[in-house]
């Protein structure tokens, strides 16, 4: 019991030293010799723990993805909205405004995405996938595991290329635009119809207008409602 109780205690000093400084530092600029100095801990036992520094950002980014989801339901839970596809299509549009407002946030997922963490661990994803497949049973659009699995993939790869074609300015683009393509892209990819698309899109841009956004230190979101 002693052990394992030492173990996990590692594990979190490790990961709270690494969502500082994938905060401060970024990805690329985040050292394995880093991580040990901050966290009070080994540097070889970081590759025991985690293997890698990739398995780590995935994890903080994870973390992030888990916690905007949490957020989101608790705006959609004042609103009196109970709606699985909102409640996704809230989150994404969520994500995209903290990207635009925070600069350690918007460089450490385009670091992550220009060496493509999120697609190569898509498979620790399952919750996505299993998203993907209740959509579209919502919708009765019949999706097999595999159908879910592959538009899970599709999409992430498509938020990586995103983040990247913006931030080099291969693309000119405000990131409202992007949250509101994101949302008529994923949801086309059903045949889900327009109409009921629009319909969704402007009701996550309605209630997203009633909230102030925000992102400070270690990826904490910071959700406020407009008086």
């Amino acid at each position: 019991m002693g052990e394992y109780k030492k173990s996990q205690e590692t594990r979190t000093k490790i990961i709270d030293a690494c969502r500082t400084l994938f905060w401060e530092n970024g990805y690329f600029g985040t050292t394995n010799r880093l991580i040990a100095g901050v966290s009070g801990v080994q540097e070889s036992l970081i590759s025991y723990h985690f293997q890698t520094k990739e398995k780590l950002a995935m994890l903080i980014y994870q973390e992030f993805s888990e916690n905007l989801i949490e957020a989101s339901k608790r705006i959609l839970c004042e609103q009196g909205i109970d709606n699985v596809v909102v409640e996704n299509s809230l989150s994404g549009s969520i994500g995209w405004k903290l990207l635009e407002l925070s600069v350690p946030f918007n460089r450490f997922y385009y670091e992550i995405s220009k060496v493509r963490i999120p697609v190569k661990n898509i498979e620790e994803r399952q919750a996505d996938t299993l998203y993907y497949k209740n959509l579209g049973n919502y919708f009765s659009a019949g999706l097999s595991d595999m159908d879910s699995r592959i538009l899970s993939l599709l999409l992430v790869a498509a938020e990586n290329e995103l983040i990247i074609a913006k931030v080099e300015n291969i693309i000119d683009i405000s990131y409202d635009e992007i949250a509101r393509r994101d949302i008529v892209h994923s949801l086309s990819m059903m045949k889900i119809d327009y109409q009921t698309i629009n319909n969704i899109v402007d009701i996550v841009q309605d209630i997203g207008s009633r909230y102030e956004l925000k992102m400070v230190k270690d990826f904490k979101i910071r959700i406020k409602k407009r008086l």
